[in-house]
């Protein structure tokens, strides 16, 4: 059953169970500020802005700035910074460079590492396990794989990537 002559007003109805009316955007406003351009690293206060920054870059591909100075920074201030290098090896390994990215997530699981066996996260872990699956080093990945199985979030895809190895 169709009614209403405008779009916004046009409603589909299959039996009264299920209807559906489009909704009127002709009202609607955009309250969103114009992108600008991050300041440099080196006028970045803190870490997390900094992290944060890059982040922002990395996700939405800034024409004029990369997230590596950003890291950069980060790691010079900090370079066991645990986010810093987790993000740091993705790309790393999204580019193919295997053994930059071991090096960063070698770097985070130290830190990670450093008071107990289990961290918060088995992201690195997981990352550094593909990483090594990635240069043939099947044992290592095999065992950094189900290291990162400890942590829910990394189970599932750890699984998936310990079942091709078998």
């Amino acid at each position: 059953q169709f009614k209403g002559d405008a779009l916004h007003r046009l409603e589909l109805s299959v039996e009264g169970l299920v209807s559906y009316r489009p909704v009127d955007v002709s009202g609607l406003e955009r309250h969103r500020e114009v992108a600008t351009e991050p300041p440099m690293p080196d006028a970045i206060g803190t870490n997390e802005e900094l992290y944060l920054t890059a982040e922002h870059l990395e996700q939405y591909r800034h024409p004029t700035r990369y997230p590596e100075i950003y890291w950069d920074e980060i790691l010079r201030r900090d370079p066991l910074d645990v986010r810093t290098n987790i993000a740091y090896g993705r790309r790393k390994l999204n580019q193919g460079l295997l053994d930059e990215a071991a090096v960063h997530f070698e770097q985070a699981i130290k830190r990670l590492t450093s008071r107990h066996p289990n961290p918060y996260t088995g992201e690195a872990h997981y990352y550094l396990g593909l990483t090594r699956r990635f240069q043939n080093r099947f044992i290592e990945a095999y065992s950094l794989l189900y290291k990162s199985t400890w942590n829910a979030a990394w189970r599932s895809p750890a699984y998936y990537e310990l079942a091709l190895l078998d």
